[in-house]
C-alpha cells in the first residue's frame, strides 16, 4: 500500500479573518481508498473546516466542487490542530476549505495523506 503525504498550502492567503473562505490546493486522489487531511492554526478563530470533492477527469472548475457532508471540523476560538479522515473514497479530486466566522488566526500547516 502506497502512502502520499502532500502539503496543500501554496499561494493562498493563510490569514483566518472576516468571513472569507480559504480554498486550499486541490488533490487528485489517483485511486487512493483512504484520504485524510491534517491542519493546524494559531490565534483565536471560530469557523469551520470542511472537505469538498469533485468527480471530474481534469482539474475541477469552481462549479464542480461539492461538500462532503460528513467531513467537517470546528475551530472553536483557540489555537489548535485537527484532522478529517475519509474512508472508501470514490471521488476523483478533494480539497480542504476553511471558512472563518469570527476572531482571527493564521493557518500554520495543512496536509493531505492518501493511501491505497
Amino acid at each position: 500500500m502506497q502512502t502520499q503525504n502532500i502539503s496543500v498550502i501554496s499561494t493562498q492567503t493563510l490569514t483566518m479573518t472576516g468571513t472569507t473562505a480559504i480554498n486550499f490546493d486541490a488533490y487528485a486522489i489517483r485511486g487512493a481508498s483512504v484520504v485524510a487531511f491534517g491542519f493546524a492554526w494559531t490565534g483565536t478563530p471560530t469557523g469551520t473546516w470542511k472537505v469538498q470533492c469533485a468527480c471530474t477527469n481534469s482539474t475541477p472548475a469552481s462549479t464542480d466542487w461539492c461538500d462532503v457532508s460528513s467531513a467537517t471540523f470546528s475551530a472553536a476560538g483557540a489555537a489548535a490542530a485537527g484532522a478529517i479522515n475519509l474512508a472508501n473514497v470514490g471521488y476523483s479530486w478533494v480539497r480542504l476549505v476553511y471558512t472563518n466566522a469570527s476572531g482571527t488566526g493564521a493557518v500554520t500547516n495543512a496536509f493531505v495523506c492518501a493511501k491505497g
